[in-house]
């Protein structure tokens, strides 16, 4: 695949992030240092998070930088939709037109200067053991991929496409001159698994095709209140008139696609056949493709001349070695 990758650096990590090194030490991470809170207030563009009390960890710097960091305590998240759509939208899934959460433990994962901004406002050392449990808990439920989702939500954020804090991260730290981003998983009191996003590159960067940078979603497959609360342009765009449903984020637009794929010799696929018989549709058939060589010629004995014979229509290909 050729693509503008000289002009935008870009770690493929789907192919080569197991074998880098940073990448590896980064999910192994244990934490580093860990700090008492008081009082802290994080703004991000539409959302405030204010850290009341507690302790917060840091995982070991990536390349000299703080990225994830694990709060327990007494904190508050806060929102404020800048649009009266936004707003009526808000208030048609939770009944409030603002989130106001209450939470007791976070994880954030951030390139931009979170770290720094907490260094400064933390300075007394904390021991809370509940800190190395957040933070196994919250990779454990980040990293699971559900055979079977109990919502399109949860498909959504749970499938192959899902979010790797990891991946995001060395993105970042290996595209220096891009925007930092700030991510915020929170286990509130009134929902266990709600998430806040700032992300320059779109909020659901290779999951939806959207040019918001801002989200707020509520995951709970069980709750009348999933969804994605809130989608939207940064504020700065929004007041400076320049926020645009054509903005493109992509960290890469690629020009051209080549691609090279190796059967295996004893792959045997059915493939089905079917008939379409003025809107009826009967399966005729099946023929066994074995590696990459095509299939024998078949007999089939018909009433009458179909419309169109078509191959795989159910999508119910399948796969014998």
């Amino acid at each position: 695949m050729m693509g503008r990758a000289a002009l935008l650096p870009l770690i493929l990590f789907a192919a080569s992030a197991a074998t880098d090194p940073l990448y590896k030490s980064m999910r192994e991470a244990t934490l580093a240092d860990s700090l008492v809170i008081e009082n802290i207030v994080l703004k991000r563009d539409a959302g405030v998070l204010t850290l009341k009390t507690g302790a917060l960890a840091f995982t070991a710097p990536a390349m000299g930088r703080d990225t994830i960091a694990v709060f327990v305590g007494e904190g508050e998240f806060t929102l404020t939709a800048q649009s009266p759509i936004d707003r009526n939208y808000m208030a048609s899934l939770t009944g409030q037109e603002s989130v106001n959460e209450q939470f007791d433990r976070a994880l954030f994962c951030f390139t931009d200067d979170t770290g720094k901004e907490i260094r400064a406002s933390a300075k007394t050392p904390a021991n809370d053991p509940k800190l190395a449990d957040a933070l196994r808990d919250y990779r454990k439920h980040l990293r699971s991929r559900l055979e079977s989702p109990r919502s399109l939500l949860v498909a959504m954020l749970t499938g192959e496409s899902t979010d790797n804090l990891e991946a995001d991260v060395l993105t970042g730290l290996y595209n220096p001159h891009a925007p930092g981003f700030f991510s915020a998983y929170l286990h509130g009191r009134k929902h266990s698994d709600l998430r806040f996003h700032v992300r320059p590159r779109g909020a659901f960067p290779g999951m939806m095709d959207t040019p918001e940078e801002v989200a707020v979603i509520n995951l709970d497959p069980q709750g009348n209140q999933e969804g994605i609360w809130y989608l939207s342009h940064l504020g700065g765009e929004i007041t400076s008139h320049t926020a645009s449903s054509d903005q493109n984020n992509r960290t890469v637009e690629a020009d051209a696609y080549k691609i090279a794929t190796t059967i295996a010799r004893n792959f045997l696929m059915p493939v089905p056949l079917y008939a379409d018989f003025d809107g009826r549709i009967v399966r005729l058939g099946a023929v066994n493709m074995l590696g990459s060589s095509t299939s024998k010629e078949i007999d089939v004995t018909l009433p009458k001349r179909p419309k169109r014979v078509m191959v795989n229509y159910w999508h119910d290909v399948l796969e014998a070695l």
